[in-house]
């Protein structure tokens, strides 16, 4: 970018969950993907930044993802390594040839955070998070929100701590000043995003269905959408499910005895179609075809009155913008995907 022109704006966009519920894995799934819809339609390219890890970061996991064994064995509490560390990354996203275009750091925070044990600074810390990030993309487990054993007990709450969330927002977002947009996005959830026709379904699958996983995330999680929906002009909400591999699917649940005699849920995986299935997300772009145009508003409205002029004089929103009209109609909004509520944010202006 030349000196003569102005910087970009950064916007934050805060990922929230518990404990090794994917939200790494979700971030890698949207970055490896970016190409196939979202650059080759709109023209758009998404670049690490170099000053930081975010290319090493996701391709860490992405060489982990795309090595899957063929059944995986998830531990919600103790199993599978979280994120160990506050980690960020950092993207600059314009449209090819041209110098413009947004700034996005993405803020991936350690899901014991959220934990019955995390320190008083911990939760203050996901707390300001909330408060300081244009956006938010909370991490669903599918198999937590849609899944019970054979006593018919649920791990949602325990997992995915919905009620917990709807507390720190409704603490974080009380007199909101500013517009934020929520995505609330289930991951791996290819049991549930398959049509009825399609020929990996197996009998054991039921019901399971897109709109059903939308109705369960809209249930469980209506305490905290009817708190959005008292502030209808400042919060957008969408639901955007996100098939984390495209090939691993829900099996059961198992236990295990842990060191003081207590069983631990065990959510068992395994890959469809064999070795030959390979890792391909689906729907990880709709992540992304949201936030866009909502963070391109953010930006505009942050600008300060000289910048907006020079901005406005020179026209440089002016290709990210043609870009994101040409992405409007991939947007889903049905058979999983609904936009609740804020449509006058995520409009494409």
């Amino acid at each position: 970018m030349t000196s003569s022109q102005p910087q970009p704006e950064e916007l934050q966009i805060a990922m929230l969950g518990a404990s090794r519920v994917g939200k790494t894995s979700l971030l890698a799934a949207i970055y490896s993907q970016f190409a196939n819809i979202i650059g080759a339609v709109g023209q758009l390219e998404l670049i690490p930044d170099v000053a930081s890890n975010t290319s090493a970061l996701l391709a860490e996991r992405l060489a982990e993802l795309t090595t899957l064994a063929d059944e995986i064995v998830v531990k919600p509490e103790k199993g599978t390594r979280g994120t160990a560390d506050v980690r960020e990354f950092i993207f600059s996203i314009k449209e090819r040839g041209s110098e413009n275009g947004l700034r996005l750091r993405f803020v991936d925070y350690p899901g014991g955070y959220l934990g019955a044990d995390s320190t008083k600074e911990e939760k203050t810390f996901v707390i300001n998070l909330l408060k300081s990030s244009d956006a938010v993309l909370i991490a669903i487990d599918a198999a937590a929100l849609m899944e019970t054993d054979t006593r018919n007990r649920s791990w949602h709450g325990a997992i995915n701590r919905s009620q917990q969330i709807t507390d720190l927002f409704k603490f974080a977002y009380n007199n909101l000043t500013s517009p934020r947009l929520v995505i609330l996005c289930p991951v791996k959830c290819e049991k549930y995003m398959l049509p009825f026709q399609d020929l990996r379904r197996k009998p054991e699958d039921g019901d399971a269905s897109p709109n059903n996983l939308q109705a369960r995330v809209e249930y469980e999680y209506r305490n905290l959408i009817s708190y959005f929906q008292t502030q209808p002009t400042n919060i957008a909400t969408v639901i955007t499910p996100v098939q984390t591999t495209g090939c691993v699917f829900y099996a059961r649940i198992e236990y295990e005895i842990d060191d003081v005699n207590q069983k631990s849920p065990r959510f068992r995986f395994v890959r469809r179609g064999g070795r030959r299935a390979e890792y391909n997300p689906k729907d990880s772009e709709q992540p992304l075809l949201w936030l866009l145009p909502f963070l391109l508003q953010a930006s505009i409205l942050k600008r300060p009155w000289y910048k907006k002029f020079v901005l406005w004089v020179l026209d440089l929103d002016k290709n990210i913008k043609s870009s994101l009209k040409l992405l409007e109609g991939k947007r889903k909004r049905s058979d999983g995907f609904k936009l609740i509520q804020g449509e006058h944010l995520v409009e494409i202006k």
